[in-house]
């Protein structure tokens, strides 16, 4: 009869062990995502903005990069979408990004230089001669000619 008694106890802690192992398998480390932003040459880019939104709840969190490029989030398990923008740099998305507890996702991104495409547009008439005339100027007046600054009003003085 003794051996009966004592059978629950020895199945007491080997189900105390399961449990307190599914326990702490479950209370796991949360899952992070952390990474590096670097130009084309490698270079790290510091303050660039990081967004991370959970796809399932609309929830977001955002982060700036430090001096070595460096960002990093702890959120809860699920899908995400990744966003990653910096002036002069082309803005970088990532989407179906799954984090999984326990499980370290590390996201390196290299962004590439925005390209700009810039124009000038000059619009001037241009001066169409009167057929009917071999007049190329116009006449100027003796008191607008007066009112230009010549040392001496001597025309020796004006140098080409």
């Amino acid at each position: 009869m003794p051996t009966h008694t004592r059978t629950p106890l020895l199945r007491f802690p080997a189900v105390f062990f399961l449990v307190v192992l599914f326990a702490r398998a479950a209370a796991a480390d949360p899952p992070t995502l952390s990474g590096t932003v670097t130009d084309p040459s490698g270079s790290a880019i510091a303050g660039a903005a990081v967004v991370l939104r959970a796809l399932d709840s609309g929830r977001w969190q955002t982060a700036t990069t430090n001096n070595e490029g460096y960002y990093a989030f702890v959120a809860p398990e699920g899908r995400y979408e990744l966003e990653i923008s910096s002036p002069y740099f082309e803005t970088f998305h990532q989407t179906e990004l799954v984090l999984v507890a326990a499980n370290p996702t590390r996201m390196d991104v290299k962004l590439c230089l925005e390209s700009r495409a810039e124009s000038i547009t000059v619009v001037e008439e241009a001066m169409i001669p009167d057929p009917s005339s071999t007049q190329l100027g116009q006449d100027l007046a003796e008191k607008r000619i007066s009112s230009v600054p010549l040392k001496g009003r001597n025309f020796a003085d004006l140098r080409w």
